[in-house]
């Protein structure tokens, strides 16, 4: 569940500075298909423009935390930003064809911070 993965994600399992060590995982698409439906979101570039989707122009783009897993058994990139609010943060689950265009949401949740 999102909310279960909430403290995991913030206890640093995810960085902003690159994806958890779930991400160096096989996924079961890749596994079963040959192909990496997230293989642009893992790039500089790409992964780049999708989080610029998801943040205002005032906002760092730093993301607490991040997560490549999937979502209603679709692949999908779990993105944990911080709110203007201190208590809350925002959780964002977006599909494969993320862009700095199109965000391609999933799910979005602002959520109280665990302390």
């Amino acid at each position: 569940s999102l909310a279960g993965a909430l403290p995991r994600l913030l206890g640093g399992a995810g960085t902003a500075a690159g994806p958890s060590t779930r991400a160096q995982t096989v996924s079961p698409h890749l596994a079963t298909t040959g192909v990496d439906p997230l293989a642009r979101l893992r790039t500089p570039t790409g992964l780049a423009g999708c989080i610029a989707s998801l943040t205002g122009p005032d906002d760092s783009g730093l993301p607490l935390a991040l997560d490549y897993a999937s979502f209603e058994g679709k692949p999908a990139l779990v993105v944990l930003l911080p709110d203007n609010r201190p208590s809350k943060v925002d959780f964002w689950v977006v599909g494969p064809t993320c862009t700095q265009a199109e965000s391609a949401l999933l799910y979005y949740a602002r959520v109280d911070r665990p302390t």
